[in-house]
Order: C-alpha cells, then sequence, then structure tokens
C-alpha cells in the first residue's frame, strides 16, 4: 500500500496537499453510499484510477448546491 501512495507522490505535478483534496472530495461523494467499501488506498491510489481522482479535486461533489465540506 505505502509503495502505491508514494508511487503517486512521486509524479511530476502530484502535490501532497492537493493529494488531501483528492481524497476529501471522495469521501464526500461515496460516504454513505454503495461506493463507501471503495474508500481504500488501493482503490484511491492505483495508477489507472488516481490521474482521474486527482484531475477532479477541485470539482464540486454536488453540482449547483454550495460545497460544505470541510473536515476529513
Amino acid at each position: 500500500t505505502l509503495k502505491t501512495i508514494q508511487s503517486r507522490l512521486n509524479e511530476p505535478d502530484v502535490i501532497p496537499e492537493e493529494v488531501f483534496k483528492m481524497i476529501r472530495r471522495q469521501v464526500a461523494l461515496w460516504k454513505g453510499t454503495e461506493m463507501e467499501k471503495f474508500l481504500r488506498p488501493e482503490t484511491l491510489f492505483n495508477k489507472t484510477k488516481c490521474d482521474g481522482y486527482y484531475g477532479g479535486r477541485d470539482l464540486p461533489t454536488n453540482p449547483g448546491k454550495p460545497n460544505h465540506e470541510k473536515g476529513f
């Protein structure tokens, strides 16, 4: 698991603080849903999925509604 996370953190243009935004967004999207079971490092930091999650880190979790997710 740590190797997978470290691999993503070592990629160019990946900023650790932005990774936390990615994680918070996925938690906000998936918590309380069927997808919650995938809130694990193997999913969030898998090379084939991580790029998409990281790329969407600034997107709203509920389009059209204010984003109030501040905690983790």
